[in-house]
């Protein structure tokens, strides 16, 4: 996923510099890009994949640069060409650019079908900061002086709708689960305070089975002295009864 968006930053930077878009419009993909292969990085040092370092550094580092040399070569062609009247092939461009960032939105669509609407391993605050730019810039777009640049809208709209679309399967599946989610932490504290004293054994290093033999035993030996209590207690009545009789006779 974190590739294609750092792919899709080289056609996205091509199509606003070539017409000369504003400038936050041209910068704006390249801080997109940046931090996309910077999270590409990680995901290819941090587990589940966990590449040496060394292999991770000089990937990234020479996508990096060929990324940066296909973005300035195309953006110098591109402009001279958008110049003198030719915008098919920067049209073309910015299509390319549309396609690579859906497709960098898709696979969280795929783990959204696999958990039932539930959003894992996403970072809402990123999200919602990405979605603000992206109406931001819409915004900007919207508003420009000049020819309404419709494919512009459409990259901003893309990114916008299928993010929107992310946050509002968790909402809804947050919603749906409510009463689930509440009878499953209730059955969770309620299995904690049942296991309480069995963990605090376990924690102190103590056998569980010996301290319940150990009580067992006492328990035996309470009742036993019980019962000689009672049985003495029984004798010494009898014996109080004979000396009474026998003071009567």
């Amino acid at each position: 996923m974190l590739f294609l968006w750092a792919s899709s930053a080289v056609p996205f930077g091509v199509y606003f510099i070539a017409q000369r878009g504003g400038v936050a419009l041209q910068v704006q993909p390249q801080i997109f890009g940046f931090f996309s292969f910077i999270g590409w990085f990680q995901c290819l040092y941090y587990p589940p994949i966990q590449r040496p370092m060394k292999y991770c550094l000089t990937l990234v580092g020479c996508t990096v640069v060929l990324a940066v040399c296909v973005e300035v070569g195309l953006a110098i062609g591109f402009r001279y060409l958008y110049d003198r009247g030719h915008t098919w092939p920067n049209l073309m461009i910015g299509i390319i650019a549309s396609v690579l960032l859906a497709a960098g939105l898709l696979p969280p669509y795929y783990e959204l079908w696999k958990r039932g609407g539930q959003v894992v391993g996403i970072n809402f605050l990123f999200l919602s900061l990405d979605s603000l730019g992206a109406l931001f810039s819409f915004l900007s777009l919207l508003f420009q002086k000049g020819t309404f640049d419709v494919l512009g809208c459409v990259l901003y709209l893309i990114v916008l709708g299928l993010e929107v679309g992310i946050m509002s399967s968790h909402i809804i599946w947050l919603l749906r689960t409510r009463k689930q989610r509440k009878l499953q932490k209730e059955m969770t504290v309620a299995n904690e305070g049942e296991e309480g004293p069995k963990e605090a054994l376990e924690a102190e290093g103590t056998d569980i089975s010996e301290s319940l033999t150990a009580t067992d035993d006492v328990k035996k030996d309470t009742e036993a002295v019980e019962n000689a209590a009672v049985e003495n207690a029984a004798v010494e009545d009898t014996g109080a009864v004979k000396r009474d009789v026998a003071t009567q006779v």
